[in-house]
């Protein structure tokens, strides 16, 4: 088993980062199936995040998508930032709260990114 392990930080002042991919599509399992397997990165936040201090944004489904021109804005519209209520439905502000040591598994093919960081308290 091979195991990476990578802190990211995200200082305040940050802009938004582009969408991207964590694999190279022209050599990765979504084009060479038979020849390679899926890679999987786990999130896993330090402090409480909300969407102010760039918690990951992820665009579902998009691990199942070619490269192709339009995926930005696509993500732009289906864009899921992972700041979530734990299950619950969003009633409050409050909820959403990517609470420390809650876990995001992603497919490294799925486009994502990580937001600006813009909560001067953060």
């Amino acid at each position: 088993a091979m195991v990476e392990f990578t802190a990211i930080t995200s200082a305040y002042g940050a802009g938004d980062q582009h969408w991207h991919q964590d694999t190279d599509f022209g050599a990765g399992s979504l084009q060479y199936a038979q020849s390679f397997v899926p890679l999987f990165s786990v999130f896993i936040p330090l402090q409480d995040t909300n969407k102010f201090m760039g918690a990951t944004s992820a665009c579902p489904g998009s691990h199942l998508c070619a490269a192709g021109d339009g995926i930005s804005e696509a993500c732009d519209e289906l864009n899921f930032q992972v700041d979530d209520t734990r299950g619950r439905l969003a009633v409050e502000e409050s909820d959403h709260i990517w609470k420390m040591g809650d876990g995001f598994l992603m497919n490294m093919d799925t486009y994502h990114r990580g937001p600006g960081h813009t909560d001067p308290n953060g």
